[in-house]
């Protein structure tokens, strides 16, 4: 007997592409109620999660933008260390230094929680 590999094709819907059928579902007289609920629900869950997206799209660019800002100020730090005692470059020192502190107790948290987990299985 002749084994053959099964591919899986992925058929799930693009928004834009679904859309359409939704809006024809809610002008459509003939169309059941409860298809035209779930229809308006399908468009709310979407719309709420282009808005998370947006949000999230925007609060990656502060981040990353203050990030490029950072790192730009501590290279000049570091071709200029004598600078590193100006209250404005201490200040992003001292926050460059909660950050990584930050980083690290999130890690060891992580890894612990990992631990836990193994543990359970």
């Amino acid at each position: 007997m002749e084994k053959r590999l099964v591919e899986t094709m992925d058929c799930t819907p693009t928004w834009s592409g679904i859309l359409p059928l939704y809006l024809s579902i809610l002008e459509d007289n003939s169309s059941k109620q409860n298809a035209k609920d779930s229809a308006r629900a399908e468009i709310k869950r979407m719309a709420t999660i282009a808005d998370a997206y947006n949000d999230t799209r925007k609060h990656l660019k502060e981040v990353s933008d203050q990030s490029v800002e950072t790192i730009s100020t501590l290279l000049k730090l570091i071709d200029h260390p004598d600078k590193a005692t100006q209250p404005q470059n201490k200040k992003i020192l001292d926050e460059i230094r909660q950050l990584v502190k930050e980083h690290y107790e999130a890690k060891a948290t992580a890894n612990s929680d990992q631990g836990l987990v193994n543990e359970a299985n």
